[in-house]
């Protein structure tokens, strides 16, 4: 199954937001934030692309996942818990993935996780600043063309 990304190029129409699409010269009212609302969607998504690739899960899963997630995670912000928001998130995909292994294992392999995106982290913001300092076009490729730092891959990932 392939689901369009919110706010993935060639999105058309109501776009990540839900609102109509700011085009070359649009003008009024909303016009600057829907295209901010466009940047920033676009650096979510080839943020998580990398996510995505440094962790070895399929794209199109959490494509399909994004809006719902993003509004959920939304809803508890603006409700329940603005710092429990990203938590809740987790604890979705934590619950959706005990399918298999005891709760030793799922600790292990989110421990795991949590530090191969941390790596991801870092590598992701050295790239952002170098990036800035030198008024270059922005890259959202693998930094260096793979992890750094020995952070954890996919494949160390699956060895354990």
């Amino acid at each position: 199954m392939t689901a369009a990304r919110p706010g993935a190029a060639g999105a058309t129409g109501a776009g990540a937001s839900g609102r109509g699409a700011a085009g070359p010269g649009a003008a009024g009212p909303g016009a600057a934030e829907r295209g901010d609302e466009t940047r920033k969607m676009t650096v979510m998504n080839a943020w998580l692309d990398e996510v995505c690739a440094e962790l070895g899960v399929e794209r199109d899963v959490l494509s399909a996942a994004t809006p719902p997630m993003l509004r959920l995670i939304g809803e508890v912000a603006h409700g329940p818990s603005r710092p429990g928001a990203p938590l809740t998130a987790f604890v979705v995909g934590l619950a959706a993935a005990r399918a298999a292994g005891d709760p030793e294992e799922q600790a292990s392999a989110v421990v795991a996780r949590v530090e191969a995106v941390s790596a991801l982290v870092a590598r992701w913001t050295e790239r952002q600043a170098g990036e800035a300092a030198g008024g270059g076009p922005a890259s959202h490729g693998p930094a260096g063309g793979g992890p750094a730092g020995g952070a954890v891959t996919a494949t160390a990932l699956e060895a354990q």
